[in-house]
């Protein structure tokens, strides 16, 4: 560990956005199983290079940030696996499988429901005269064995159904309450030791002159956001929320789609997120796939399809606004308790999502202005003024609509959000 001499601090010129609260720089130790450079590398790399592969100079946020606090309030809400043990009181210590009656037990009833026979297949089988006698199940058929899984072993959160109606019409919305979605993953055991809880700014060297973006709290967003709260109420652990959708064709016969809606959280290094198998995304929701054909009007069509999707989006994060902004004690898988602010921070698409979520007009760029032609090219993209798009609406004859114009965004995005630090600018 190495902390930075002040002579380094004055050649870095340091402002208030580069500090944090106190706490020293930090330089971890080399990890000894670190990437052997010569070895694990195709082709040669460049002395430039060199620095990627060094451990970084850290400088903490340092205060209160990502404290653990001393316990879950009464009537709390917990975690799964903190509801898990509560529901294990009452078994005996000798019987580690429970709710299995054995270790044979549990072992069937993994392989049925990781192996793939269907239900029926596995009924049959229980059926056979003497298996289930010579195996000492407790279950006689798939059904039992789902009641068991359903009711005594840590569970996802259920889905709900909610009606939205567009212009007399009804639609579908099936949603995950994103409140048990976050506690799911931020109290995971299965990357409690890695879990990410306060802000850091990551160097080259002890110079300070050279930023390197990994993970999220990483970047400028966490640690300005956290600055905010910190103004505010001092310990605090902000959970970015990373919401992403894609609209799936399911059938080539009557076009078929779904409108599947996932959550992860920043907190999740991203070596485990980018991992399937890790299951460091959840599903939280089902958004209505429709075309909306009953009106005819194709501006007005479009405009609601556009008020759908986002009135789904509002409805899906209606959860977290409260614990966005006066926190909610929440459950590592560690046991560790934290009071913690789940933020909207960044949604993942493809362009025709992100044209969607931005609300601006299919062909031009999200996020500034470029010619259309250019558009995934490696070029300079000039960030957009709000003053600028302010004054061309109102240019517009008809300055009354240009109104409710700004009305309708302003609506759409600073209404339904805690806080107004805008889309997440982490490099990952």
């Amino acid at each position: 560990m190495r902390t930075p001499s002040p002579q380094a601090d004055a050649d870095a010129g340091l402002g208030d956005e580069d500090v944090g609260l106190d706490g020293p720089a930090i330089h971890p130790q080399v990890d000894g199983n670190a990437m052997d450079v010569d070895h694990d590398l195709p082709g040669v790399h460049g002395a430039d290079e060199d620095f990627l592969f060094d451990e970084p100079y850290i400088v903490p946020f340092g205060g209160r940030a990502g404290e653990i606090i001393d316990a879950e309030e009464p009537g709390e809400p917990k975690n799964p696996f903190s509801l898990y043990e509560g529901a294990m009181d009452d078994v005996s210590e000798e019987n580690v499988w429970a709710p299995f009656a054995s270790m044979r037990e549990w072992r069937i009833a993994q392989w049925a429901k990781t192996r793939g026979p269907s239900a029926s297949a596995f009924n049959e089988f229980l059926a056979i005269e003497g298996v289930r006698d010579a195996l000492q199940l407790s279950f006689k058929n798939t059904k039992e064995l789902n009641k068991i899984i359903d009711s005594s072993l840590p569970a996802r959160p259920k889905f709900v159904r909610h009606v939205l109606e567009v212009d007399g019409e009804q639609y579908d919305l099936w949603l995950r309450d994103a409140m048990q979605c976050i506690r799911v993953l931020f109290g995971s055991s299965d990357w409690a030791p890695d879990i990410l809880v306060a802000p850091e700014k990551h160097y080259v060297d002890d110079s300070r002159t050279t930023r390197v973006y990994s993970d999220m709290n990483t970047g400028d967003w966490w640690w300005r956001l956290q600055r905010k709260i910190e103004s505010r109420q001092e310990g605090a652990t902000i959970i970015p929320l990373i919401i992403s959708s894609d609209k799936t064709q399911l059938t080539l016969f009557r076009n078929r789609s779904c409108y599947p809606l996932y959550l992860t959280i920043g907190n999740i290094p991203k070596e485990i997120r980018r991992k399937s198998s890790r299951q460091g995304q959840l599903l939280i929701g089902y958004l209505p796939v429709t075309r909306l054909s009953h009106i005819k009007n194709d501006d007005t069509r479009r405009r609601a399809s556009s008020n759908l999707f986002h009135a789904c989006l509002r409805q899906a994060l209606a959860p977290t606004r409260e614990p966005a902004r006066h926190g909610m004690n929440m459950t590592t898988g560690d046991g560790s308790v934290r009071r913690c602010h789940p933020v909207f921070a960044a949604y993942v698409g493809d362009y025709p999502e992100i044209v969607l979520v931005t609300g601006v007009k299919n062909g031009e760029c999200p996020a500034g202005v470029v010619a259309p032609d250019l558009l995934g090219e490696d070029v300079a993209c000039t960030a957009r003024e709000l003053n600028a798009i302010l004054a061309a609406l109102e240019t517009l004859e008809r300055t009354g609509d240009a109104v409710a114009h700004v009305r309708a965004c302003q609506a759409h995005q600073a209404a339904s959000l805690p806080y107004d630090l805008g889309v997440a600018d982490m490099a990952e």
